[in-house]
């Protein structure tokens, strides 16, 4: 039976009466910290929280944080905190995320944050959600717990019906507060526009000693504003550490400007990157910025930097040697001063080598670099991550929450995940789903569904230049799990053979395969083929 996205949109009776009774406030005189406690008297029957927190974004670029207890009391009433430069709040983190934050345990999922209000203030458990206008996140409501409650998820899930009325009545109460008071706050601005990749984002949850000391390195980067070159496989979150190197860096406040380089053409490279005056070329109607303008006093991320083109890794090294450019059209040169912070899956001796990248521009753009370690390698990530991603899952799509069974764990536990964070991400929005649909989780089903994760993983990865076997029709195998196991399994063979089943190193059959050692010995051992 098809899930229908309107099936599961209704609100609660509970959280309907805590929206009539926010927007029947409105009609009083309310100001912002009436605001609070009518918030935090709505909210509590419900929600059991410790304090009620409204982060504020301010036009300095500072949080302007007002604590509530359900008793009305300001604990702190305007108090700010560390500027963005020196610490990542949880408020911060929601700006730049737009997602919804469960923090099930502060001190244990997110080491890395130095001391922020809500932790100063004993909290065991965090959920914080953004509060938006116009599509622009202006504020962020947060409830805190002294201790996790057992039902964090659908506490969680509860709340988030009446955010969109949160938002709606503070937007309210700040414009008459700006009226009251010539203008105490600034009028509501969105934060510099950012070009970003919508889609997988995650938090930074990990206990590893491995993610720690990545941690630990950007604490020292950030601030030192020399380029960095992040290396790693496909899905070990490259794109949001470099966003964190961005958040906790000086040019917090400028713009982040993601290049996905694959998807840039030779053609309209300099369009892109410089920008083009208006009547410069068929179609130009107007003036257009380019990504390197945008990141003026800001930092441009360059994202899988070895998918350029030869020609445009020499037109990139240009401008990063003499800091100017020229827009398509114009003769008159732009300095820049950016940061630049590039990332790639590629080993980086092969490609220099192998002619795919300059190597005086390896060495212009990874004056550090750093390792990110894939999932494999950090096992005690797993659990946290996929609890918090499944709840993340569970929002978005309205679903309840997965339960945790043993099973359920140690089957997550004890796979190899080539695909990483992503894969985790993906595998369990499909897990939260099927659990909808099936009613439950038995082990079967994870296998199966885990096992459908690695044959797209590895039939992805094999896809190019040495696809194997001949296509099956759409008729010959009532299981394409068989029939993708059977044309796998003959091409790891065919590689072995080329090979000379030396499965390491720069001729093994692993190199060919495009896939790290460990996932190709795992594959074989699921396969059944003598040498793994």
């Amino acid at each position: 039976m098809p899930i229908s996205a309107n099936s599961y949109v209704a609100i609660p009776p509970e959280a309907a009466q805590i929206n009539r009774d926010l927007l029947n406030a409105l009609g009083e005189r309310v100001g912002r910290k009436d605001f609070l406690g009518t918030l935090a008297e709505a909210l509590h029957p419900s929600c059991n929280f410790s304090w009620l927190v409204l982060s504020l974004r301010e036009q300095r670029e500072e949080m302007l944080a007002d604590y509530s207890h359900p008793d009305k009391k300001q604990l702190n009433p305007f108090a700010p905190v560390l500027p963005r430069s020196l610490n990542l709040t949880v408020a911060e983190y929601i700006q730049d995320t737009r997602e919804t934050l469960i923090i099930p345990d502060c001190m244990e999922y997110f080491i890395d944050m130095a001391s922020p209000p809500i932790f100063q203030q004993s909290a065991a458990s965090v959920i914080a959600f953004p509060l938006s206008l116009n599509n622009e996140i202006f504020a962020s409501l947060h409830l805190g717990f002294e201790s996790r409650p057992d039902n964090l998820y659908k506490v969680a899930a509860f709340a988030s019906h009446f955010c969109p009325t949160v938002a709606a009545c503070l937007g309210v109460v700040l414009s008459l507060e700006r009226m009251r008071h010539g203008g105490f706050l600034s009028e509501v601005e969105a934060p510099p526009s950012q070009e970003s990749e919508p889609g997988f984002e995650t938090a930074m949850v990990f206990r590893s000693q491995a993610m720690r000391e990545v941690i630990r390195q950007l604490g020292v980067l950030a601030n030192l504003d020399v380029p960095v070159l992040l290396l790693g496989e496909t899905g070990t979150g490259k794109s949001m550490i470099a966003r964190h190197i961005h958040n906790h860096s000086l040019r917090a406040a400028g713009h982040f400007v993601r290049v996905n380089c694959p998807s840039l053409a030779s053609s309209l490279f300099e369009s892109e990157m410089f920008g083009h005056a208006k009547g410069s070329f068929t179609g130009a109607t107007k003036n257009r910025i380019g990504r390197f303008e945008l990141a003026h006093k800001g930092t441009l991320f360059l994202d899988e930097v070895a998918e350029l083109s030869l020609d445009m890794q020499s037109k990139l090294l240009q401008v990063l040697d003499d800091s100017s450019f020229e827009r398509v059209g114009e003769s008159v040169p732009i300095m820049v001063d950016m940061r630049i912070v590039a990332a790639t899956n590629v080993h980086i001796g092969e490609a220099i080598s192998q002619g795919r990248l300059r190597g005086d521009l390896f060495h212009r753009i990874s004056v550090y670099a750093i390792e990110l370690p894939p999932l494999r390698q950090r096992p005690e990530d797993i659990a946290p991550l996929a609890m918090v991603l499944s709840a993340q899952s569970a929002q978005r799509t309205g679903l309840a929450d997965l339960l945790y069974a043993p099973e359920l764990m140690r089957a997550l536990s004890e796979y190899h995940w080539p695909g990483n964070t992503r894969e985790l991400n993906n595998l369990m929005t499909r897990l939260v789903i099927a659990q909808s649909v099936h009613g439950e989780l038995r082990p079967a089903l994870v296998k199966e569904i885990i096992d459908q994760s690695e044959s797209y993983f590895l039939a992805e990865a094999r896809r190019g230049p040495a696809a194997g076997g001949p296509e099956k029709g759409p008729g010959e195998s009532p299981d394409l799990l068989e029939s993708l196991a059977e044309i796998e399994r003959r091409h790891i063979v065919r590689v072995l053979e080329h090979s000379g089943g030396v499965i390491a190193g720069p001729k093994g059959a692993a190199r060919i395969l495009g896939l790290p050692r460990s996932t190709l010995l795992h594959r074989m051992r699921k396969l059944g083929l003598s040498g793994a």
